[in-house]
């Protein structure tokens, strides 16, 4: 019995459950982009920010809505987004950011910052996989103007690949060949 009541609870009380659903979000994320209603979105990225996991996934949903269907709309909350990485109380916000961070220019005082959370998100073995895909699609944006970061992006990769998923592996076989990264073994 007391389990039922604890499962009950925890839907209440996940991200998704109760009176709101995913698609709750994803339409009023839709909404924004369709209006380009920057305060609503500015409301919504502030609370990526938040402490608690709940609000920040919720937050998500709303953003990559947007972002499916117009991420230059961040590119005024970029600074924002950065603190998003620093408190990372729940995936879903380095996830979104670095997605973001992927699509969208990054402003020449933010690009050394951007690239170096990546980095550290990258080798993070604790990080789940879908965030470092996103972080090193960042990285691997930024190699042309920065061809020295080629070598420590291969160690890194290189390091990961054995026992990778197939998502990581795809991503780091595609960024190799577009990059030109040649230490790597993908069989």
């Amino acid at each position: 019995m007391s389990g039922v009541f604890y499962f009950s609870k925890m839907a209440k009380e996940s991200a998704f459950g109760g009176s709101k659903s995913y698609q709750n979000f994803k339409s009023e994320g839709t909404a924004i982009a369709k209006a380009a209603d920057r305060e609503r979105l500015k409301i919504r990225v502030e609370e990526l920010t938040s402490a608690d996991p709940l609000t920040v996934q919720r937050a998500s949903a709303v953003c990559y809505a947007v972002s499916d269907l117009s991420p230059k709309l961040f590119v005024p909350h970029l600074k924002t987004l950065m603190k998003v990485l620093e408190k990372n109380v729940h995936p879903a916000g380095p996830r979104f950011t670095f997605r973001v961070l992927s699509e969208v220019e990054i402003k020449p005082d933010l690009q050394g910052e951007a690239i170096d959370r990546a980095f550290k998100f990258l080798a993070d073995a604790s990080t789940p996989i879908a965030v470092k895909v996103f972080a090193m699609s960042v990285i691997a944006n930024h190699l042309p103007q920065y061809p020295e970061l080629k070598g420590e992006l291969e160690a890194i990769l290189r390091k990961d690949l054995i026992g990778a998923s197939p998502g990581y592996r795809s991503r780091a076989k595609s960024i190799a060949k577009q990059y030109g990264l040649k230490n790597l073994s993908f069989t």
